[in-house]
């Protein structure tokens, strides 16, 4: 009850917000929340599917897509696209993510309507030459290389081709080595051809701007597009699979590794109670791989907010071998030793109101939070009950979670092998 009135207080100080809107229309679905308070508006187009849109041979399409219609479009030739977007003062992003691509501007709600015609003209009647396309490939081959060379981004990427075989998150929505050279401008017209269809779009609008006009503005530009018969659905859950560990001997003073876990579906009942002992156990390594025994200065766990979730755990340190030990050590306890009480988990939970007031203060942040629980939860004001959620869930419960997911996870360790056996990774009772 002091969580949620702690919200209230909180969302009631933004004054000037109305109730949030759900329509369709040009058979686009709508999340729009008028914010009266703000000057800034944020529109984010979800192109919902993410990896499992794509194959070996396709993958960083999206991505390809959209940053070369920066270049020239059929209302703006050449130059005239970055032009009349810099006179509007708006800021366009292209995010590929593992579910859907997130195509989005944010920009003065007063200067909404031109932003948009710019923003659709990228979208919808790119030019693609030959020679913008090769600029923005290239630049987007750097990028997968340079992850190549870093040792500790090279722990990731090995952790996750263990932990991700056979799943739709296998391939890279930002493409890969092998994807992007095939990329032509003539398989970017053919992908959009056939996959910018209404049914995979999810449009969230946040800002001081009407009904009528985001209306206006959907059916002026995505009126002639075909609805299609997409169905958005969560991606498989990942599955759990033996422990494996991969190794690359690096010459480096700093060792890293990271393993990863498969996470229950987030349809299942013990999906918050994982999500939340993941973010516990983050802290604990953190605390005394860290800070305690200084041994690192990043270790942790990633929780992977997606359809499919999962989590890892990594450390960077000089010292791998004890780092493993306490590693090793923190899980045991976890499952067996410790314990939390109640109180003290509910006080935690409150952290889930302030991450989620903190995110709303922008309109770019709420556009995030309505549209991922829209997706994700089927409610897009799911995000914030969060923290009532988590605040009723039981150290016993994510004790369970960590006994069930934390002893299937796939290792990769990059740096000086003799420092630290490869049976010690992973080594608990």
């Amino acid at each position: 009850m002091i969580v949620a009135a702690l919200l209230a207080v909180t969302l009631q100080s933004q004054a000037g917000d109305t109730a949030l809107l759900q329509y369709e229309t040009a058979g686009v679905r709508v999340i729009h929340q008028p914010r009266r308070v703000s000057q800034i508006v944020s529109v984010q187009l979800y192109l919902l599917g993410g990896a499992s849109q794509l194959n070996a041979h396709n993958a960083g399409v999206e991505p390809l897509y959209l940053r070369a219609s920066a270049y020239g479009t059929g209302s703006y030739p050449g130059e005239q696209t970055r032009k009349a977007l810099a006179r509007t003062g708006s800021f366009i992003g292209v995010s590929a993510e593992s579910d859907w691509t997130v195509y989005s501007f944010d920009g003065l709600a007063g200067r909404f309507d031109s932003t948009w015609s710019v923003f659709a003209d990228r979208l919808l009647k790119p030019t693609l030459d030959s020679a913008s396309v090769a600029v923005v490939r290239a630049r987007m081959l750097s990028e997968v290389l340079r992850r190549r060379t870093s040792p500790e981004d090279e722990a990731w990427l090995l952790a996750d081709s263990l932990a991700l075989r056979g799943h739709p998150y296998a391939h890279d929505p930002d493409g890969s080595v092998h994807s992007l050279p095939r990329l032509t401008p003539q398989v970017l017209r053919d992908y959009a051809r056939d996959q910018f269809v209404t049914s995979r779009m999810l449009l969230v609008v946040v800002g001081d701007v009407s009904r009528s006009q985001v209306e206006a503005a959907v059916q002026r530009s995505f009126g002639g597009l075909p609805r299609g018969s997409y169905v958005w659905s969560l991606p498989p859950p990942l599955k759990p699979a033996a422990t494996e560990i991969a190794v690359a001997s690096r010459t480096t003073t700093t060792n890293y590794l990271v393993g990863v876990m498969a996470g229950p579906p987030r349809s299942s009942p013990d999906y918050p109670a994982f999500d939340r002992a993941q973010r516990l156990l983050g802290g604990w390594i953190s605390y005394v791989v860290r800070e305690r025994a200084t041994l690192s200065y990043a270790a942790g766990v990633a929780v992977y907010e997606r359809g499919a979730p999962g989590a890892a755990i990594y450390v960077s340190t000089t010292r791998p071998d004890s780092a493993v030990r306490i590693i090793n050590k923190i899980l045991s306890d976890y499952e067996s030793v410790v314990t939390v009480p109640r109180p003290t988990l509910r006080a935690g939970a409150k952290s889930f109101t302030s991450a989620y007031v903190n995110a709303s203060e922008s309109s770019s942040g709420l556009a995030s939070l309505l549209g991922r629980a829209a997706l994700y939860d089927g409610d897009p004001t799911a995000a914030s009950r969060k923290a009532e959620v988590m605040g009723k869930i039981a150290f016993h419960e994510m004790r369970s979670a960590i006994r069930t997911h934390a002893r299937s996870v796939q290792w990769a360790f990059v740096g000086d092998t003799t420092r630290v056996p490869r049976t010690d990774i992973m080594k608990r009772k």
